[in-house]
C-alpha cells in the first residue's frame, strides 16, 4: 500500500505543481487589480445613477452589463481560487 501511495504522489506531482502556480498567479492578480476593480465599480455605479437621473436608458443598460461583468469575473476568480485550494488539499492528503 505504501508503494502505491508513493507511486500516486509521483504521478500527481506535475498536477500539484501546476495547481500551486495557478493559485499563486490568481492571488497575485487579485492583489494587483483590487484597487482598479474597486475604482471601476465606483465609476460604474456613479454612471448608473447619472443615467437614471437623466433618463438615458441605453447607456444605463450598458453600464449595468459592465458592472455585472466586472463582478462576475471577480466571482469566477475567487471560485477558481477556492477550487484549486481544495484540490491541492486533496492531493496533499494522498
Amino acid at each position: 500500500m505504501a508503494i502505491l501511495r508513493i507511486f500516486a504522489k509521483i504521478i500527481l506531482m506535475p498536477i500539484v505543481l501546476l495547481l500551486v502556480v495557478i493559485k499563486w498567479l490568481i492571488e497575485l492578480f487579485m492583489r494587483f487589480t483590487a484597487s482598479i476593480v474597486g475604482l471601476s465599480l465606483i465609476l460604474t455605479a456613479a454612471s448608473i445613477v447619472y443615467c437614471v437621473i437623466s433618463q438615458r436608458w441605453q447607456e444605463l443598460f450598458i453600464f449595468v452589463l459592465t458592472g455585472g461583468g466586472i463582478i462576475g469575473s471577480m466571482l469566477l476568480l475567487v471560485l477558481f481560487q477556492e477550487v484549486t485550494g481544495s484540490l491541492l488539499e486533496k492531493f496533499r492528503d494522498i
